[in-house]
């Protein structure tokens, strides 16, 4: 179960881009959480807690830091990006994957907390939520 879980239920096995498509996934989950602000927190947040422990294991699992099956990064960040905001979405997208994709220098930290979510909390989530709602006022 922690496999399908960092996978997204497979689409991490994409052949290409499986990042694109798991921030794809993520885009559909927000479209499918109520608006309700305390919707989407507590999404994110059970989102966090079980996409650390399924990508730990997704880490062991196969063998190296954020492995480019575990997508459950992805879709975390997209909700984060996408907390509280109702338009703009493939412009969120967008940013969204650019910050990922700055993200990967800081994946060789050391961190407490398995790294595939890591950095889509501190790096992604949050600048491109800043960025998207500066560009988007949503």
């Amino acid at each position: 179960m922690p496999l399908a879980i960092a996978t997204v239920f497979g689409v991490g096995y994409v052949p290409f881009a499986p990042g694109t498509f798991g921030s794809a996934a993520g885009l559909v989950l927000w479209w499918l959480l109520p608006a309700s602000p305390a919707a989407q927190a507590i999404a994110i947040v059970a989102l966090f807690a079980i996409g650390a422990w399924s990508s730990g294991v997704a880490e062991r699992h196969f063998g190296g830091t954020d492995p480019s099956y575990a997508v459950i990064d992805e879709v975390m960040g997209m909700l984060i990006t996408l907390f509280l905001c109702l338009g703009f979405m493939m412009a969120v997208l967008y940013i969204d994957l650019m910050f990922d994709i700055m993200a990967a220098p800081y994946r060789k930290t050391n961190a407490a907390l398995p790294k595939v979510v890591l950095d889509s909390i501190t790096h992604c989530g949050r600048f491109a939520s800043a960025l998207s709602r500066s560009l988007t006022r949503c």
